[in-house]
């Protein structure tokens, strides 16, 4: 008995509604919401010759009358292309180009579990959460007890995008967001206490600090294990209680009370220190100021003087404060380089996770690198290794 396929599900379905593939891509086309489904790439869909999109399975699904799940199967459905769906169809409008990358990712990491597995992340102590409120407190206390279970101490955090990557099993990115934006997450919970799908995208305009604390924010909702499929954290985010807890997640995890006040010591209060604290943990210099009010350190006059010392700290700062442009997920990028140099995929899916869309410069830069195919590469299953 030959094994059922995405492709023969949709042929199927399609049946199923009495059409023809030209009528289900003149429905898609009078819908005019996804574009590609013509009756010829229809046709290779349900032969297997072409991979289908999520957002493409999400109208397919729309269109004959079925679910996601039914025209995937149980055996085809992972977590990262379930979340590829919830991403196309549940991020704001004004955010598709952000959600646009997400699924790529998402679907990049799906290709890819079939061909190179991913591997579990590394064991990290649970970090129980049940207990703790959704509060500012509750997010501070959230904060010591991950650094105890990732063995952190009160000293400052390097990597924090290999941190969850590494131990959550999310894929990190640092790309230009939309203006106002500083992160976008999208995540698929397991019945386990960690994600089953996650990515999480950080504007690589903003500086070091405010990317970090991002980060630190998203951290605390996967911890916690808040049911937010797709968050897209902006200026204009109106603040629920986990927002409000996942902010004071975020400063006290990158700045520990007692790791600040040993640093801090003796020295007196001015522009520099506050300069000289940001770079030691990471924090934008406005952030640091108002951490060194909150732990008592200091005293200001009054707000407008908190923010005075801090403008003036910026200002010291010989090249202003760093940022990271552009970072891929590291994990997927080193199994998608792993898969391309044993010939399993093609040079069009590194690309999808770098976001570049030279193919042929990316393949000399990689050849130059020592990566490249042994051979040329075939089809596998539905595993199509060139777009």
């Amino acid at each position: 008995m030959q094994e059922e396929t995405v492709g023969s599900r949709i042929c199927s379905a399609r049946r199923a509604a009495g059409l023809s593939q030209r009528g289900l891509a003149a429905r898609i086309a009078a819908a005019d919401r996804v574009d590609g489904l013509s009756p010829s790439a229809l046709s290779r869909i349900e032969s297997g010759q072409r991979r289908v999109a999520s957002h493409e399975l999400a109208e397919l699904a729309d269109v004959l009358g079925a679910t996601v799940d039914d025209l995937l199967g149980t055996r085809q459905r992972s977590a990262a292309l379930v979340l590829a769906t919830r991403v196309t169809q549940a991020s704001p409008a004004d955010y598709r180009m952000v959600a646009e990358r997400a699924r790529q990712i998402l679907e990049a990491d799906d290709l890819l579990s079939r061909v190179v597995p991913a591997g579990a992340p590394l064991s990290m102590s649970s970090v129980p959460h049940e207990d703790v409120p959704v509060t500012k407190e509750g997010g501070r206390e959230l904060a010591k007890r991950a650094r105890e279970a990732l063995g952190l101490g009160h000293g400052p955090i390097g990597d924090l995008t290999a941190i969850i990557e590494e131990h959550l099993g999310a894929h990190v990115l640092v790309e230009p967001l939309p203006q106002g934006v500083h992160g976008f997450c999208a995540v698929c919970p397991s019945a386990g206490a960690l994600p089953a799908a996650a990515v999480i995208i950080v504007n690589g305009d903003d500086v070091l600090g405010r990317q970090r604390f991002t980060l630190a924010h998203e951290l605390c909702h996967l911890l916690a294990g808040d049911p937010v499929d797709v968050e897209v954290l902006s200026n204009q985010t109106e603040k629920s209680p986990a927002e409000h807890r996942a902010d004071a997640f975020a400063v006290a995890f990158l700045a520990p009370e007692e790791g600040v006040r040993r640093a801090v010591g003796p020295q007196q209060f001015d522009e520099a220190l506050v300069r000289r604290m940001s770079r030691l943990f990471g924090m934008s210099h406005q952030a640091m100021t108002r951490r060194l009010g909150e732990v008592g350190l200091v005293r200001f006059l009054s707000k407008d003087h908190a923010l005075d010392v801090a403008l003036r700290a910026s200002l010291l700062a010989e090249n202003g404060e760093e940022t990271v442009r552009r970072r891929a997920p590291v994990r997927l990028l080193e199994r998608a380089l792993r898969a391309y140099d044993e010939g399993r995929i093609g040079i069009g899916l590194i690309a999808d996770i770098l976001g570049d869309d030279d193919t042929v410069v990316l393949a000399e830069r990689l050849q130059a690198a020592g990566h490249g195919p042994p051979e040329p590469v075939v089809a596998v299953g539905e595993v199509w290794a060139y777009r």
